[in-house]
């Protein structure tokens, strides 16, 4: 009688920890997901003009560089328009130093950057050379496509072409955030739940053998 009392108990949390987990496989993206629409071309290859993208929300602090952001365009944008969301890429913060130019390569504290996102490999369209010293909370930003991106190159005028990170709405991908990171716990959290429902079964097969029952057969 004593070998089969922790059939039912453990059954019950391999059920819920499986649960748990699948859950978690599922729903783990670390922040709001949305959807939007991608305008203009400044952003090709990696998004194309009219592509729907996912959002993933962020907070200033969790910027990184290299992700492409959508953030609030502000004096970038001609008077009415400055309440519109832009998409472009971090390629510097607080403390960086940045610089390139026509003909040079983009510079990140005196490395170079590799740039396989960048549309045909095209050079700097910059007017002229720049180097700039990131303030502390704000980030410099470029367009994928160098050729057709008004970006901080451009926008010197404007804070040495930085924006705050604070400005930052939402990390863009044109995969859903977390499906690739957590998917592979799906069919191990499966498996927990029918071990855990296969102890339920057999603890339950067991209980109607029990010589207390004999009188109902």
């Amino acid at each position: 009688m004593g070998t089969g009392r922790w059939l039912r108990p453990g059954g019950w949390m391999l059920v819920v920890v499986g649960a748990a987990l699948l859950a978690a496989a599922v729903w783990a993206p670390g922040g709001e997901v949305g959807r939007e629409t991608v305008g203009g071309q400044s952003m090709e290859p990696t998004f194309a003009h009219g592509q729907r993208v996912y959002t993933e929300a962020v907070d200033g602090p969790d910027v990184r560089r290299g992700d492409a952001v959508l953030f609030e365009g502000g004096d970038w944008l001609p008077e009415g328009h400055q309440d519109e969301l832009l998409v472009k890429r971090v390629i510097a913060l607080g403390g960086d130093t940045v610089s390139g130019g026509p003909g040079l390569p983009v510079t990140v504290n005196g490395k170079p950057l590799e740039e396989p996102y960048v549309k045909d490999g095209a050079p700097d369209t910059a007017s002229g050379p720049y180097e700039i010293t990131v303030p502390e909370g704000r980030m410099f930003l470029l367009g994928d496509n160098r050729g057709n991106s008004n970006d901080s190159r451009f926008q010197t005028a404007h804070d040495g072409g930085t924006k705050p990170v604070s400005a930052v709405r939402a990390r863009v991908s044109a995969d859903k955030p977390g499906s690739r990171d957590y998917s592979w716990a799906v069919i191990p959290a499966a498996l927990i739940v029918l071990a855990g429902t296969g102890l339920l079964v057999t603890a339950s097969r067991r209980a109607r053998r029990a010589p207390g029952h004999a009188a109902l057969r």
